[in-house]
């Protein structure tokens, strides 16, 4: 099994995450501009995922190093497309990274009196939650210390918007 090739093609993941980013933003109350910009974070986070994990070493820096990612790289595009939602966008690029299924597992397990493997897989979902909660906390502190755009409300959701990722799916 290890040295089979990989059932999915890299870039297939990497654009995954795109689209992923850009469907969140919907959930966190994002318009068309919050949709490209979490997909362009999602694109960000994306590869630096996928190539911090492809190495062993490295792989156990890669969701505190995407917390950053994420929020730095919604700080750059607020700069340059104006008025985005940072704090929704950051969320929406980072979202696959996000162990929802793992910590569901978890739960699963635990009720089932299974206490080791409950136990584990709770404390790795955690870990990878405080992983992720600190990196975007170190990168809202830079983003601190750097110069702001003037930052103005979100437009009015698209009603269409809603169906852009069925229709992806599709």
């Amino acid at each position: 099994l290890a040295s089979a090739p990989p059932a999915v093609n890299r870039w297939e993941v990497w654009a995954a995450y795109g689209l992923a980013g850009s469907a969140a933003t919907r959930f966190f109350g994002g318009d068309l501009r919050d949709a490209v910009a979490g997909a362009i974070v999602g694109l960000l986070v994306g590869g630096l995922s996928t190539l911090l994990n492809a190495r062993r070493v490295c792989a156990a820096l890669a969701d505190f190093l995407a917390g950053i990612v994420a929020t730095l790289g919604a700080w750059g595009l607020a700069q340059v497309m104006p008025p985005i939602t940072m704090g929704a966008v950051m969320l929406a690029g980072s979202v696959v990274l996000l162990p929802g299924f793992t910590l569901t597992r978890a739960l699963i397990e635990l009720a089932t009196r299974n206490l080791a493997s409950g136990s584990s897989r709770f404390m790795g979902a955690a870990m990878t939650l405080v992983a992720l909660g600190f990196g975007a906390a170190i990168g809202a502190r830079i983003v601190l210390q750097l110069p702001l755009a003037p930052m103005q409300p979100p437009l009015p959701p698209l009603g269409w918007l809603e169906l852009l990722p069925a229709a992806v799916l599709m």
